[in-house]
């Protein structure tokens, strides 16, 4: 498993990224959807991706990791899994987006990122919008309070707003393009509240 990983880091990915650097990318997103999912993976994954970003320099580099796992055999859950694997990321790998608003564990999610800060700061891409199928054919989004009372949440736990980045809990693409506007003015208007405390 972990040799297929670096073949397809070095061989597959890495060339792709390196042309995005090539033109110009400063910021580059590397999706991670179920990293939580199997335990063995997690430090694969990490050498994949330290595999990929390794030595491209100018280029700052963000995780996208969605479907925590809330169950494990261990004590732990969710994106605490991602301890301490996640603090041998290659430095430019200092963004870690996650979906959030699905699972609305806020605290339980984002403490493991408190309690590293010491050894790692990461910056959060706080996933503050379910963007699932189920809550897309109800037709319900969160209010701008919602979205709010998440950020302050977020606030609380982690003590370094700077390191706070909304956003929709994943990708929109298989929403409208009506349906993604509206989410994303929610996510506006309320972090506009949030700042106004």
């Amino acid at each position: 498993k972990r040799a297929l990983t670096l073949a397809l880091a070095e061989n597959v990915i890495r060339p792709q990224v390196e042309a995005l650097a090539k033109e110009g990318a400063q910021w580059i997103q590397l999706d991670i959807p179920s990293a939580t999912i199997d335990l063995e993976h997690i430090p694969i994954m990490v050498d994949g991706i330290n595999a990929v970003v390794r030595g491209i320099e100018g280029v700052k580099f963000s995780l996208h990791i969605c479907y925590p796992r809330r169950v494990t055999l261990t004590n732990k859950s969710g994106y605490e899994l991602l301890f301490p694997h996640i603090l041998k990321l290659e430095p430019s790998v200092d963004h870690i987006s996650l979906e959030l608003a699905n699972g609305n564990q806020y605290v339980r999610d984002l403490y493991p990122f408190r309690s590293c800060r010491n050894e790692r700061k990461f910056e959060i891409g706080l996933g503050v919008v379910d963007i699932t199928l189920e809550k897309q054919q109800q037709g319900l989004t969160e209010t701008p309070r919602i979205i709010r009372d998440r950020i302050r949440v977020a606030v609380d736990t982690l003590d370094d707003p700077s390191l706070i980045y909304v956003a929709p809990d994943c990708g929109l693409r298989q929403l409208s393009l009506d349906r993604s506007l509206k989410l994303y003015e929610v996510i506006v208007k309320g972090a506009e509240l949030a700042r106004k405390g």
